[in-house]
């Protein structure tokens, strides 16, 4: 599956994420590239948005390159079971102080 949302720069995503944070925002679908660009998926998305974030997860985000265009792709790192949850680890601690991220995953 992929991640799909607005492909925006560092500057950007600082600039909205300020905005959110002070308007009382806490829903946040941002994704880290880790080369300065991030993909916003509060306004254009899909299903992916909605997977949680596990100090263990089932699944990983992979960047592949399609035609030249990169592409966030979320991928299983092992079976997943009927029904079970997909997760993955946001790395949120790369993107942000570790003190504005709040690990509520309960691992």
């Amino acid at each position: 599956m992929e991640y799909i949302g607005e492909v925006i720069k560092k500057a950007e995503f600082e600039s909205r994420y300020a905005s959110m944070v002070e308007a009382g925002e806490v829903d946040f679908y941002f994704l880290s590239l880790r080369d300065e660009c991030f993909i916003d998926a509060r306004n254009y998305s899909n299903n992916s948005r909605f997977i949680n974030h596990s100090c263990e997860p089932n699944c990983a985000i992979e960047v592949w390159k399609d035609s030249g265009v990169k592409r966030a792709v979320i991928v299983a790192l092992d079976d997943i079971g009927r029904l079970e949850e997909l997760t993955f680890d946001y790395n949120w601690w790369d993107t942000f102080d570790a003190a504005n991220f709040q690990c509520r995953c309960g691992k």
